[in-house]
């Protein structure tokens, strides 16, 4: 739990639960809870498992992708009908034989054939960019998720620079009381008190038996 006490913070919890930007916690293992744990938008068992949160499979863009296309499809076809009716009912209005009304005729199909050559060639540009996006699609994924990677064994270094067990290791002790409380200060003792000591390597039972609360 002391490695995991700096989740445990106020401020980082307001910082969390105040930012516009969805935040998902992965520190830890599955069994540890921290009060930054249930501020977070989304809680991960492990930071592996958060940063597969984060990164949407392949196939999931590829579907959009492709329901994209189809949309843009189903558009074109409708807009091409459309124009075809109502050149179709503009023809049945101008189709009395004569000079004029031939020409007519013959400018509503080039305008037809124009429009339809339009239409395929706007749907044939959405589909290269399509076919771009999809190109790019994996070298993008990649990317982000080596600087999720990245990100993530940063965070795990700057938590292990954090852990109180190397400063143990450099001769210090960590004091409890019976009731597993941190004492920091002596005018908190009492003589006779019984205290716990926290080494680096296994933990030792004293006894107050000289306070000097005024020294340095």
């Amino acid at each position: 739990m002391e490695d995991l006490w700096a989740f445990n913070d106020e401020q980082l919890a307001r910082t969390i639960v105040a930012s516009p930007v969805p935040v998902v916690s992965g520190v830890g293992h599955e069994t540890d809870f921290t009060i930054a744990d249930f501020c977070a938008d989304v809680r991960a068992p492990t930071p592996t498992a958060a940063a597969e949160l984060c990164a949407q499979p392949q196939s999931v863009w590829l579907g959009a992708l492709g329901l994209a296309l189809s949309r843009l499809q189903n558009g074109v076809d409708r807009q091409m009908q459309a124009h075809s009716q109502r050149l179709d009912w503009a023809a049945a209005r101008v189709s009395r034989p004569s000079h004029l009304v031939t020409r007519q005729q013959a400018r509503l199909a080039g305008l037809a054939q124009n429009l339809r050559h339009a239409m395929r060639s706007n749907l044939r540009q959405e589909e290269l960019k399509i076919q771009t996006l999809n190109a790019d699609f994996p070298r993008a994924m990649e990317s982000n998720l080596q600087r999720s990677r990245q990100q993530i064994e940063r965070a795990q270094l700057r938590l292990e620079l954090l852990d109180p067990k190397l400063v143990l290791k450099r001769g210090y002790a960590w004091v409890t009381d019976g009731g597993g409380r941190a004492l920091t200060r002596a005018q908190d003792l009492a003589l006779g008190q019984k205290l716990r000591l926290h080494l680096s390597q296994g933990q030792a039972g004293v006894t107050v038996s000289e306070l000097y609360p005024n020294e340095n």
